[in-house]
């Protein structure tokens, strides 16, 4: 069960849901780990590390105490729909950590090795035939191999975890030549997804671990290169022909195994930029140091957002999940003009950042704790264990290496810690672990928490695949997006995407039962700020319908908030001149439309409000030179066009300001 982790957290695949790599992956990932669990280590003795016992319950005593008192409350233990990060994912890494020191023998090594091994390879295979073309599920394209993962950079630390393990067992005199043989096709396989994914955060952490390797084996290095046969006191003994004839004979050798050596190396080299070339991904890294390319300059933008959201909340930090709900007061004018907020960014995009985010600087020094504990172990199954536990050793360093230029991604957590509590057991000596008994009594609980998993899993599968069919067939929509939101009714993402569908009608009975889906949304995370957002929006298409000075003022005061809160969101602040024109606020319009405009150069929105409200105020000058630059940003923008002709033939345009929608703006949050 513990062997068929990483397949479930890599391979699992929904092709019918409306996210394919999400709701049935995450489930199977918290069934496999808890049934796991559940048969490894009740009624047992499990020999565990004294030290990581130690560490592993601080860390999860402060990540209790950042939930408790974070921002998102019930999020902050069971994580968003997306990333699943929550404080209870840190619990379940604990348990696959514990359940990992239940394989203390060397055929469970073998078979949690060979399916590592195997899933290797078949993330291989999946990524060279979509490199050749095939494409199981519709996704954008990118450029980029995403294999099974539906992610690049997923993918990318996949594999810098897994290649390493199945390089370790082809490279493992003890296992029979036909598995060694298998391993290194598999190793070659999961080689082509790495390179092919372009995730320049797993090629660091991959040379990283090569690079530790090395040094861990430096000695054993020097004797592979330098070939000698025999020491300084064989050499004493012979007579001076035999010690010239060692001699000349060791430096002979020496010299094969040195060119030998460069001509692996310069093949690897080649071979690696070949598959660079061919699978697209070799502009990756100078891309990395170019002005306005993602990855360099942006992730230090990030980074600087994470630091001011660290300094802000540098106690318990924003709770688990919590980053994303602080990142608007956080974001400065340079990062929003520069990069925008499409998705908006949930994660610090470096492991320690987003640790020390949302879970403050104590919780930060507890992680360090546990990644110094776990880094000893690995540094001596790189120095002196078996080839394939020192693989497992380099793909937890690469992996970790990778994270902090990404984040913790919870479908791959477990795995991690699966693999460390195995190598961490399998090298600790009889003094550094303590016997610890798991009462049998607790397999019950834990396999009714696979029972409770398992029925939500299937929910949330179901909920995932209508809301597929609501958004794609019209006919059906509004019911099957309510049948979704019904039996995912924790899901935020599922909620908005429903009232997206109840919107669409454009009526006033539709908008009305939008508002209800988000306000089911808010009651699970109030302070949301795509929540947030979607309700404002709604609300102001309500006030457009109804024309109450109620209805605006209830829009202007939710977009008045939401600006307060977040003030350099133009996705907000170009509704907020629409509800303050409507309402009278004319100065205030413009000023929020201006900032927009600043804030975001290249949508076109503000400054096709900005053109409308010119030209109906009597400011013919402005209204030009507004739906020109509109024009120059989009040219199909038909208000802007509107507005030029009318001022061309001396008529009112016809066209109303436009509605604040995320299709509309430009200037979205990826809602």
């Amino acid at each position: 069960m513990l062997a068929a982790l990483p397949a479930v957290g890599t391979l699992v695949v929904d092709p019918s849901g409306w996210s394919p790599f999400g709701p049935a992956r995450w489930a199977a990932v918290l069934a496999v780990t808890l049934a796991g669990a559940a048969l490894a280590l009740p009624g047992r003795a499990v020999a565990v590390g004294r030290r990581g016992l130690v560490v592993w319950g601080v860390w999860l005593a402060w990540v209790a105490v950042a939930a408790a008192v974070g921002m998102d409350g019930r999020l902050a233990w069971i994580g968003t729909p997306q990333r699943h990060f929550g404080a209870l994912t840190w619990g379940l890494c604990a348990l696959a950590w514990l359940a990992g020191h239940s394989v203390d023998d060397d055929g469970d090594l073998r078979v949690l090795a060979g399916a590592a091994t195997a899933v290797c390879g078949a993330i291989g295979v999946w990524s060279i035939a979509e490199l050749l073309g095939w494409q199981p599920v519709a996704l954008a394209a990118s450029g980029r191999l995403v294999g099974p993962l539906g992610n690049a950079d997923y993918l990318g630390a996949a594999t810098a975890l897994l290649v390493p393990v199945a390089v370790g067992v082809a490279a493992d005199g003890g296992w029979a030549p036909r598995w060694r043989a298998g391993a290194s096709v598999c190793a070659g396989a999961g080689y082509v997804a790495l390179i092919g994914a372009g995730a320049r955060a797993a090629w660091v952490g991959v040379v990283a671990g090569a690079a530790v390797l090395a040094l861990a084996r430096r000695s054993s290095l020097r004797r592979l290169l330098a070939g000698r046969f025999g020491d300084a006191e064989d050499l004493r003994m012979a007579g001076p022909e035999q010690s010239a004839g060692s001699e000349q004979s060791a430096g002979q050798w020496w010299s094969k195994r040195a060119a030998a050596a460069a001509i692996v190396v310069l093949a690897a080299t080649g071979a690696t930029f070949g598959l660079a070339v061919a699978t697209g991904t070799a502009g990756r890294l100078p891309a990395a140091v170019q002005a306005g390319q993602g990855g360099g300059a942006s992730r230090l933008a990030e980074w600087s957002v994470a630091l001011r959201v660290v300094a802000a909340h540098p106690v318990t930090g924003t709770g688990p999940e919590g980053y994303r709900l602080a990142f608007g007061a956080a974001v400065g004018a340079g990062y929003q003009r520069t990069y925008g907020r499409d998705p908006l960014p949930d994660r610090a995009h470096d492991s320690l950042l987003d640790v020390a985010a949302t879970t403050g600087l104590p919780g930060l020094g507890a992680y360090l704790a546990l990644l110094a504990v776990t880094g000893a172990l690995m540094w001596r199954a790189l120095r002196k264990g078996e080839a394939a536990v020192a693989g497992m050793a380099v793909g937890l360093v690469a992996y970790s290496v990778g994270a902090l230029f990404l984040f913790p991604v919870a479908e791959l957590e477990p795995t991690v810690w699966l693999l460390a509590g195995v190598v961490g057991a399998r090298v600790a000596s009889d003094g550094e672990l303590v016997r610890l008994r798991v009462p049998r009594l607790a397999a019950p609980v834990v396999v009714a928490a696979v029972v409770v998993v398992a029925f939500l899993g299937v929910r949330a599968v179901t909920a995932d695949r209508q809301m597929r069919v609501a958004l794609a067939d019209p006919s059906r929509g509004a019911a099957r997006a309510a049948r979704a939101a019904h039996d995912a009714p924790g899901n935020i993402v599922i909620r908005l995407a429903a009232a997206h569908v109840d919107a669409a009608a454009g009526t006033l009975t539709g908008i009305d039962r939008a508002l209800g889906q988000v306000a089911a949304a808010r009651r699970v995370s109030p302070a949301d700020p795509v929540v947030g957002l979607e309700r404002a929006q709604l609300l102001e298409q309500r006030a457009q319908l109804t024309a109450a000075p109620g209805d605006w003022r209830a829009a202007l005061d939710a977009l008045a908030g939401l600006a307060r809160r977040d003030p350099r969101n133009p996705a907000v602040l170009v509704p907020l001149g629409v509800a303050e024109a409507s309402s009278g606020h004319t100065g205030e319009a413009v000023a929020s439309w201006l900032a927009a405009a600043r804030l975001a150069p290249s949508s076109p929105s503000p400054e096709i409000d900005l053109a409308v409200f010119y030209f109906r105020h009597g400011q013919p000058a402005l209204a030009r030179g507004a739906a020109e630059r509109a024009l120059a940003l989009d040219p199909a923008a038909a208000p802007a066009t509107a507005v030029l002709r009318s001022l061309d033939t001396a008529r009112p345009p016809t066209s109303n300001p436009p509605t604040s929608s995320p299709e509309t703006n430009g200037a979205g949050d990826g809602t």
